[in-house]
């Protein structure tokens, strides 16, 4: 059986959630994950599915260095 996943919100969604979720401006997460590559992507994934709270940090959208190379 295969887990259930939430939709996932677009990038606007986040940065407003992240831009006045918290009164104090001050948040706490289980893991901080910095880089948003595919390994980045795949951990906080990972993390999160098992209850953490997590944060991403990087410099572009998620996978933006993942490679497409023909064959």
């Amino acid at each position: 059986m295969l887990p259930r996943f939430p939709r996932a919100r677009s990038r606007d969604e986040q940065l407003n959630k992240l831009g006045g979720s918290s009164h104090s401006g001050i948040q706490e997460y289980d893991v901080l994950i910095i880089g948003s590559s595919a390994t980045g992507a795949y951990i906080a994934l990972h993390a999160a599915t098992r209850g953490l709270k997590v944060a991403v940090v990087g410099r572009n959208d998620f996978s933006s260095s993942t490679r497409q190379h023909p064959i």
